[in-house]
């Protein structure tokens, strides 16, 4: 499957793709395909609930030609979408793709309907 992954090297550089819940399954492999594909000044965030987790992923990682960049991102929660959001405005004023596949798991202590406003 990897290798029909098309990539244009026509394309605008420093590209900023952000992949959620990377440290394993298939956001692992679309970030590791991501990084191989995009160009030496394209980066891609490994994020994940636990920063070591994605510094554990990212370190599995080899022969890249993007910068493999990690960060903490938890999906469920307001404060850290914020922090993770200004982050990556203030360093490369945007996001060019966003894989999001990251889920929080259903707690049956809290209602449906709280759960569904995170």
């Amino acid at each position: 499957m990897a290798g029909n992954v098309r990539i244009s090297d026509a394309g605008p550089t420093n590209r900023v793709s952000v992949v959620t819940g990377s440290n394993q399954g298939l956001r692992f492999a679309l970030a590791e395909v991501l990084g191989q594909r995009l160009g030496p000044d394209d980066t891609v965030y490994l994020s994940a609930r636990s920063n070591a987790r994605s510094i554990a992923a990212a370190e599995a990682l080899s022969d890249m030609r993007a910068k493999i960049e990690v960060a903490q991102l938890d999906v469920t929660n307001g404060v850290s979408i914020s922090r993770f959001a200004a982050m990556v405005k203030a360093r490369h004023g945007g996001v060019d793709l966003v894989v999001s596949n990251a889920a929080g798991r259903i707690s049956k202590s809290v209602s449906q309907a709280e759960q569904v406003r995170c």
